[in-house]
């Protein structure tokens, strides 16, 4: 006749460790799926990011201010008026192509190459911009 061994539990699971290569593969499947995980969430971001500088216009800054400051001495009323209509009218223009156009005295800070650049009487070069 069988007996049962008295003090053991027939129904608890057996001692068995998980070998090391286990391990290794599941802490391997671990790092994977946290890179992918990160890679989408990054490409998601990023795609977001791009669909809304799409929908955003481009910008250009004119600076009044530089027209008046960079006038050289001498220069009449009526070249001041024409240089500052130029602006105006080339801000215009840049308005009517889709360009979010602001004054640069409302400007902090913004990339040289948005500044509508001053030309006419008030400047050496056509390509100096309003300002650094």
């Amino acid at each position: 006749m069988d007996s049962p061994v008295v003090g053991t539990n027939r129904f608890a699971a057996p001692n068995v460790r998980p070998s090391a290569a286990v391990i290794a593969l599941l802490l391997l499947a671990g790092i994977a799926i946290s890179l992918a995980s990160g890679w989408g969430f990054s490409r998601m971001v990023e795609r977001r990011l791009i669909e809304r500088l799409e929908l955003a216009p481009p910008l250009a800054v004119v600076d009044f201010a530089t027209v008046l400051e960079g006038a050289p001495a001498g220069t009449s009323g009526v070249g001041m008026r024409d240089a500052v209509r130029d602006l105006e009218a080339r801000a215009r223009r840049l308005g009517r192509a889709g360009y979010l156009v602001i004054d640069g005295q409302a400007v902090i800070a913004a990339p040289r190459d948005i500044y509508v650049p001053v030309r006419g009487g008030t400047a050496d070069r056509p390509d100096t911009v309003a300002r650094p």
